[in-house]
C-alpha cells in the first residue's frame, strides 16, 4: 500500500483539498463531526474527526480515489471505520472491493481506499493500527432515509407554474413540426435492451437505466428514441407509405454526471424523416431545427455546425488513413483535447505524426457553408468517392440558402457525433456566444432501420433537448413566464345558487375558456382571494339578487371593476372582453 501512496505525492493536505472542493460541487456540506444529517464526514475509530491539516478528512493517494469520487453520485456519505476483522491481510489491493464490502457494515455501498498504519501515523490520520497493522479508511456512499423522501439527483419535480414555462417551449416544437407536416407518434418508455446494443455504441449502453424485469428480459429505460423509431419502420414496414414524418415528445433516461443542462431525466422531441435518401431531407430538417429557434426569439444565438461523415471518411483516405472508423471518433473528442493529446490520442490508433498533421488541419476547417464547401472543393482529391460527398454538400448548401436559414450554418469538419448509427450529414446546435454546451443533435442514419428486418429505409433527423435550450432562453431573456393562467373563475355566493354557477361555467367552457368554479364553499372573499391567486382575468360573482335580475357581476381582476351583464349576452361578452 505505501508503495502505491508513494506514487501520488498529493498527500492528505492537496489531494484532501481537491476533493473537497470536488465534492463541494455536488452539494456537499464541509463539516468538523458528524452533524443532523451528516451530509458528509470521515472518521476515526473513536468516532471523532482526525486531527489534520484541514477540518475534514479526505483519505489521501491514489489517483484512482479521485477518479472514483469525481464519477459516484454521493446521495448521503455515511461514516468512515477500520474494520478489525478483515485486518490480517495486512496488504489489500484496492481493486479488491467486493470483499471489501462483502465484511463493511449493513448499508456501506463503497469503500475507497486503505492505508498502512504507519502511513496514517506519518500523516496524523488519527486512525489506530490494529491487529496486522493496517487500517482502513474510506468514503462509503450509503441510502439514509429520513422523515421527507426527495427526488432522485438528475430528476425533478415540476410544479405548474414551472412547468408552464416548459410547455410553452414544448408547444413552440411541436407545432413548428406540424408546420413542416410531421405527425405525432408514442412510443414505449421501456425497450429490450438488445435494441441498443445493435448501433448505439458502448458509451451510451453504460449510460442506461438497465434491470431484469419479471419475466426475466433485460430491459432499459429509453435512453434515445432513434433505434425505437428504427425498430417501429421496420415493423410497419409493408404498410407505411414514404416519405414517413414523426415526431414525438417524451421522457428520456440516461445515468450521466449531472451538470448545469445535464439532467439524468430529461425531455428530448425527435423529429425525423425515413425513406428519403435524397439532400432535399437533410436540408428540410435542418430547416425545421432552425424555424423552431426563430419562433422562440433566438434565431440569430444559435450557430448550427455541419458535416457529413461520408466527405470526412473520404478525405480522411485521401490522407493515407485507412483506420477511418477509429480516427474519427478521436475526432469526434477533438473539441475537447489540446492539440498535443489529439496527437496523442491519434497515435494511440496507429497515425504517424506527419498523417495526424494533416489530419488536424483537415479537420480545422471550418466556416459559413457556402464558402467553405468552395474551398474543400477545390483542395478535394479527384476521386469518385470524394467528388460525391462535395456535390452532396453543395446541393446541401443551396437548399439551405433556399430554406433562408444559410447564413446560420457553417460547415465544420470536426463534426462527427458519436453515436455509431450516422452515416451521412451530421449536425449540432450551439449557442452563438460559446457559453453552453451542445442545444441538440442529429444526422442521417440510413442503415440503422434494416437492422432490425429485411428493408433497407434511408432516414434523417434530430432530437430536441430542452435543458440547453432553456438555459438560452433564459440568458437572452427569452424564457416563458413560469405562469398558469384561468380565464374565468365562477364564483356563487352561497350553496344555494351554486348549479347556477356550475352551468354558466359549462357555457363558457363550451366557448372555448379556461373557467374555474368553487369546489369547497368558502365565502366569497376567499374566492375572489384564490381566483386572484390563480391568475384569473374575470371574476363571475354569482348571487340571488343578481340572478332575479337575469344578470350577474363581471369582475375585472386587473382594475377591480364591476359591472352587472345579462345571462343573455354573457357568454358572449366575456369571450369578446378576453380575445
Amino acid at each position: 500500500m505505501e508503495e502505491l501512496l508513494a506514487d501520488d505525492d498529493r498527500c492528505l493536505g492537496g489531494f484532501a483539498e481537491t476533493v473537497t472542493t470536488a465534492m463541494a460541487e455536488y452539494g456537499y456540506e464541509r463539516v468538523d463531526a458528524l452533524g443532523d444529517p451528516v451530509q458528509w464526514a470521515a472518521m476515526g475509530r473513536d468516532g471523532a474527526v482526525p486531527a489534520a491539516p484541514t477540518s475534514v478528512l479526505v483519505p489521501s493517494g491514489f489517483q484512482r480515489l479521485g477518479r472514483a469520487l469525481a464519477g459516484r453520485s454521493f446521495e448521503r456519505v455515511g461514516r468512515v471505520e477500520t474494520y478489525a476483522g478483515y485486518a490480517q491481510r495486512t496488504q489489500v489491493p484496492f481493486e479488491d472491493e467486493e470483499q471489501l464490502l462483502a465484511d463493511a457494515p449493513e448499508g456501506v455501498a463503497g469503500i475507497y481506499m486503505t492505508v498502512s498504519g504507519s502511513t496514517a501515523a506519518e500523516y496524523g490520520l488519527g486512525v489506530e493500527p490494529v491487529d496486522g497493522g493496517v487500517s482502513r479508511l474510506g468514503v462509503f456512499e450509503t441510502e439514509t432515509m429520513t422523515d421527507e423522501i426527495t427526488s432522485l439527483k438528475g430528476f425533478y419535480d415540476r410544479y405548474a407554474d414551472e412547468f408552464a414555462s416548459w410547455r410553452s417551449v414544448i408547444d413552440t416544437v411541436e407545432s413548428t413540426a406540424r408546420e413542416f407536416g410531421f405527425r405525432e407518434v408514442n412510443t414505449p418508455a421501456v425497450e429490450r435492451t438488445e435494441l441498443y446494443r445493435v448501433k448505439s455504441g458502448e458509451e451510451l449502453l453504460d449510460q442506461t437505466y438497465s434491470f431484469e424485469d419479471r419475466g426475466d428480459r433485460e430491459v432499459t429505460l429509453t435512453p434515445e428514441q432513434t433505434p425505437t423509431r428504427a425498430r417501429m419502420v421496420q415493423s410497419r414496414r409493408q404498410a407505411l407509405s414514404t416519405p414517413i414524418k414523426w415526431f414525438d415528445t417524451s421522457k428520456r433516461w440516461r445515468y450521466e454526471q449531472v451538470q448545469k443542462g445535464r439532467d439524468r431525466e430529461f425531455f428530448q422531441t425527435d423529429i425525423d424523416i425515413f425513406g428519403v435518401e435524397s439532400v432535399a431531407a437533410d436540408a428540410e430538417i435542418v430547416a425545421c431545427a432552425a424555424r423552431i429557434y426563430e419562433k422562440l426569439g433566438v434565431r440569430d444565438r444559435v450557430d448550427f455546425l455541419l458535416n457529413d461523415r461520408r466527405l470526412l471518411e473520404a478525405m480522411l483516405r485521401a490522407e493515407g488513413v485507412d483506420n477511418t472508423t477509429q480516427v474519427m471518433q478521436v475526432v469526434d473528442d477533438k473539441e475537447k483535447l489540446t492539440r498535443p493529446e489529439f496527437h496523442e490520442a491519434l497515435a494511440n490508433v496507429g497515425v504517424d505524426g506527419e498523417t495526424a498533421e494533416r489530419v488536424d488541419e483537415l479537420t480545422s476547417i471550418a466556416g459559413p457553408i457556402g464558402e467553405t464547401v468552395e474551398e474543400l472543393a477545390e483542395r478535394a482529391p479527384d476521386d469518385e468517392a470524394t467528388r460525391e460527398a462535395v456535390e452532396r454538400i453543395e446541393t446541401l448548401a443551396d437548399r439551405l440558402a433556399a430554406y433562408g436559414v444559410a447564413d446560420v450554418c457553417r460547415l465544420d469538419l470536426s463534426i462527427v457525433r458519436g453515436l455509431a448509427y450516422y452515416t451521412g450529414l451530421v449536425f449540432e446546435a450551439f449557442d452563438s456566444e460559446g457559453e453552453l454546451r451542445a442545444l441538440f443533435g442529429g444526422g442521417r442514419y440510413d442503415d440503422l432501420v434494416g437492422l432490425f428486418g429485411d428493408r433497407e429505409v434511408p432516414a434523417v433527423g434530430f432530437a430536441f433537448g430542452y435543458s440547453p435550450t432553456r438555459e438560452l432562453l433564459q440568458r437572452e431573456g427569452k424564457l416563458p413566464p413560469e405562469t398558469v393562467t384561468t380565464d374565468v373563475y365562477v364564483a356563487p355566493v352561497s350553496e344555494s345558487v351554486a348549479p347556477e354557477a356550475v352551468d354558466i361555467a359549462g357555457d363558457l367552457r363550451e366557448a372555448g375558456l379556461t373557467v374555474e368554479t368553487d369546489l369547497t364553499g368558502r365565502g366569497l372573499g376567499d374566492q375572489l382571494s384564490y381566483a386572484d391567486g390563480i391568475a384569473a382575468s374575470r371574476t363571475l360573482i354569482v348571487g340571488e339578487r343578481d340572478l332575479a335580475n337575469d344578470e350577474v357581476t363581471v369582475r375585472d381582476m386587473a382594475t377591480g371593476d364591476e359591472r352587472q351583464v345579462a345571462l343573455s349576452t354573457l357568454t358572449e361578452s366575456v369571450v369578446d372582453e378576453l380575445a
